[in-house]
């Protein structure tokens, strides 16, 4: 059985850095090189995720919660009024928020092919 963080560090996190790509590129007119810079990740990577090469798992990134604490960091992150380890808080919560409302679980069993599974609740 492996846990549920492997789903944050395999689908969340990169579902996260592509919805926020996607932000700074449509609605701050930020390039793939600007966009790279403040996330801290390489241009190529900046390029996949808005291509939906990696980071695309709809049902976590479409959740209407998880959508507007996007928007707000991207606020944060296009205004670079928040700093590094800042950011990493922000991603942090933005998870908290995706497991502790079973944003996850769906994902975690169909992935793992998990029967009964309540680790992202507790």
């Amino acid at each position: 059985m492996k846990p549920y963080c492997e789903i944050i560090v395999k689908v969340v996190l990169p579902g996260l850095r592509s919805a926020i790509a996607n932000e700074l590129a449509e609605n701050y007119k930020l390039n793939q090189s600007e966009i790279a810079r403040l996330l801290g990740v390489s241009q190529p990577s900046i390029s996949q995720y808005l291509r939906k090469i990696r980071g695309s798992e709809k049902a976590i990134l479409e959740n209407k919660i998880v959508g507007d604490e996007v928007k707000k960091l991207c606020q944060k992150i296009h205004d670079e009024k928040i700093s590094a380890t800042q950011l990493i808080a922000e991603f942090c919560n933005i998870c908290k928020v995706i497991t502790g409302s079973s944003l996850i679980c769906p994902l975690h069993k169909s992935i793992y092919k998990l029967d009964e599974c309540k680790m992202c609740i507790k």
